[in-house]
């Protein structure tokens, strides 16, 4: 489980990212891996799915992180995403 400080490690991971990248870079993607315990875990917590809540999070903290680098910069690289991720 991501806790506060981890997703805050993984959001100022994410801002670094979109400021460094914000002038080449026009599409963002949070990630690509499949929901698999390989990839993302816990899968479940006391027998409910637990990674939907854990995919939301950290998706929140990066799309945060990206707008608050991405946005501020002129030109290329405005972060527009796909809010029907984030719902519950």
């Amino acid at each position: 489980m991501p806790r506060p400080t981890r997703r805050a490690s993984f959001g100022r991971f994410v801002q670094a990212l979109g400021a460094h990248f914000r002038t080449q870079v026009s599409n963002w993607s949070i990630w690509n891996g499949p929901n698999l315990s390989t990839f993302l875990g816990p899968q479940y917590v006391h027998g409910r799915a637990y990674s939907p809540k854990l995919y939301r999070r950290l998706y929140q903290a990066a799309s945060g992180a990206l707008k608050r680098s991405v946005n501020g910069a002129t030109g290329p690289g405005r972060v527009a995403l796909d809010r029907r991720v984030a719902r519950p």
